[in-house]
């Protein structure tokens, strides 16, 4: 069990991690007026109220996968067993979000790496989560 508690542990981190860099790069996108001209020149808005609900839509859509998803596993960890639905199903989720963020394409963010990387450690943490007692099988039952 003490190896399963690291795990989550090392899961919490990486979560928290993936909220910590989002919110820099959404703060960075929101005093920028680069971004801002960009964002009136492509959507033809000049609105400053529309660009900085587009941020924040953008920033949510960022931290809403590690939020659920370890809030979930943190409040049922000792509860319920964690077995192959649940790798399957928060595994799709977390490669899905990493899917979108690599297509978002967005070179000139050093965020933007930052966080596709964690996003991958994340993965690997949801698909390697286990708490089941030492003994037990291995791997995805």
């Amino acid at each position: 069990m003490k190896n399963s508690n690291k795990r989550l542990r090392i899961m919490v981190i990486i979560a928290g991690l993936i909220i910590f860099i989002s919110s820099l790069e959404s703060l960075m996108i929101a005093k920028s007026t680069e971004a801002f001209e960009a964002f009136k020149t492509v959507t033809g808005d000049s609105n400053f109220s529309v660009f900085i609900n587009y941020t924040l839509q953008n920033y949510v859509m960022n931290i809403i996968e590690p939020i659920i998803i370890t809030l979930y596993t943190y409040f049922t960890f000792h509860k319920i067993r964690i077995n192959r639905y649940y790798h399957l199903f928060f595994g799709m989720i977390v490669l899905i979000r990493i899917i979108l963020l690599v297509v978002m394409v967005n070179y000139q963010s050093i965020f933007y790496y930052i966080i596709i990387v964690l996003y991958a450690m994340y993965f690997i943490s949801v698909i390697t989560m286990n708490n089941k007692k030492e003994g037990g099988k291995r791997g995805l039952s």
